[in-house]
């Protein structure tokens, strides 16, 4: 090791460009290379039946994240009620209580790449992690955002256009904000033209490996 730290050689910004403000202020060895996802399981939910819209809905795993979402969204979300005929809602999540579930209605673990090319629209809590990869997909958003960034995540997802935000958590409000995001087509084109802002980024293997060639 040298007695002196240089510093690191290059920063990798694992986002996608499209929830970045400007910032003039970082140092010259950032790279934004987009984001770095992984699924934790292999498993695919399988989708109640049904013509409607497909509802996701991805509780935060943080624990500063809004208590009870999968819960109220169980109980307002109901197609033919507050959501169009035929709709059909899954809830992707670790874990968690049991919670009664309706016919139209699938809760459990799986792969939320899978589900993402079936969404309509995503409730979520804020984390970076989720609203990237459901940008990415192309997906808008319904953000109900609890503690540490979940809440400058989400308005950033409201300046870009591509979804609403919630807060505090009501039945009332969760289901009007996804109906609203599911009767306007700005808030789908608005995410993707978010998956599109990925097509300028780095790629990070190639990125540290040029900067290790430099530095020797």
């Amino acid at each position: 090791m040298p007695a002196t730290d240089p510093g690191p050689l290059r920063r990798l910004i694992a986002t996608l460009p499209a929830l970045e403000l400007p910032r003039p202020d970082w140092p010259a060895e950032a790279v934004v290379v987009g984001p770095l996802h992984f699924e934790p399981t292999d498993r695919v939910l399988d989708i109640p039946p049904g013509r409607g819209p497909v509802v996701v809905v991805a509780p935060s795993t943080a624990l500063t994240g809004t208590e009870g979402l999968a819960e109220v969204a169980l109980g307002c979300l109901v197609p033919g009620e507050t959501l169009p005929e035929g709709s059909r809602l899954v809830v992707s999540r670790l874990g968690g209580p049991q919670v009664p579930v309706p016919p139209w209605a699938v809760v459990g673990l799986g792969r939320q790449d899978d589900l993402l090319t079936r969404a309509d629209v995503v409730i979520c809590g804020g984390g970076h992690g989720m609203v990237a990869k459901t940008l990415l997909a192309g997906v808008p958003l319904v953000v109900v955002p609890g503690g540490g960034d979940q809440w400058e995540i989400a308005n950033r997802v409201v300046r870009h256009g591509s979804g609403r935000l919630i807060r505090p958590l009501t039945a009332d409000a969760l289901a009007a904000a996804v109906g609203e995001v599911l009767a306007s087509p700005g808030y789908r084109e608005a995410a993707r033209a978010a998956s599109s802002s990925v097509a300028g980024v780095a790629d990070p293997v190639r990125v540290c490996r040029e900067a290790l060639a430099l530095a020797g």
